[in-house]
């Protein structure tokens, strides 16, 4: 069957593809991904496992507002906070390092 590194491929190729190649789906992917045929990508499609979010290293802030019951904005000011023990910049990106959050929400008694 699939590994997930196809079905990823599958799934980047199908949403990248322009308005010309969605019109032909299936020789597109037939080129772009070898050894995968169009009539497989439903298949594909559901087999994408997706991370649990406790065990991923890193969360998105909405991850992490999701996960802790913490609001959006009481999550943002604490991220921006001097010296942050969980945030982490990508680029401008900023995500939670799960495991500092824990740690931070676990010694803390009022946020």
């Amino acid at each position: 069957m699939f590994n997930n590194f196809y079905n990823q491929d599958l799934i980047n190729a199908i949403k990248n593809c322009n308005s010309q190649q969605q019109n032909d789906l299936p020789s597109f992917a037939e080129e772009n991904l070898p050894g995968i045929s169009y009539d497989d990508a439903p298949a594909a499609l559901e087999k994408v496992e997706k991370i649990p979010i406790y065990l991923k290293l890193t969360l998105t802030i909405k991850e992490a507002s999701e996960y802790s019951n913490i609001g959006l904005n009481t999550l943002s000011r604490l991220l921006r906070m001097p010296n942050c023990p969980f945030v982490i910049y990508i680029g401008t990106k900023k995500l939670v390092k799960r495991k500092e959050f824990e740690q931070f929400i676990s010694q803390n008694t009022t946020i």
